[in-house]
């Protein structure tokens, strides 16, 4: 999972900053980074459909990348819809980067919202795994 992490990271870092931090989201199909995806300011229906309240409208990395992912696997599998067989096979990647100390960066807890682990069952997301503090990282 490391290596996805630090994939990740290296993007995240050309991301703008918000509240003092920046998040990404990678989502993985067998072994294959398909998206990549960032926070947005910007309002999202499909983040709307999923949000635990009516101010959660605002698009989150993992359901941007879930979004993407989607596309692209129709793209590349002529599917007309993709079946959640294809997408067991899976993985979101979360990272949040956060600034103290003026410019120092150190990865931070980037657990999806409820909103999103509502939204990445329902597509049949097994395994989401998201930053930690100090490095570390877990797996939902």
């Amino acid at each position: 999972h490391e290596r996805y992490l630090n994939l990740l990271e290296k993007k995240v870092l050309n991301y703008p900053k918000r509240f003092g931090a920046m998040t990404g989201a990678m989502l993985v199909y067998e072994n294959k980074p398909i998206a990549i995806a960032s926070n947005s300011w910007k309002s999202d229906p499909f983040q709307a459909r999923y949000a635990h309240h009516v101010e959660a409208i605002f698009r989150h990395a993992e359901l941007h990348a879930l979004k993407q992912g989607i596309k692209y696997l129709n793209s590349q599998h002529d599917y007309e819809r993709i079946t959640k067989d294809e997408l067991k096979k899976c993985t979101m990647y979360v990272l949040r980067l956060a600034y103290e100390h003026l410019m120092e960066k150190a990865r931070a807890l980037a657990k999806p919202c409820e909103s999103c682990q509502s939204a990445l069952a329902a597509f049949g997301i097994k395994t989401v795994v998201f930053t930690e503090y100090e490095n570390g990282w877990t797996i939902l």
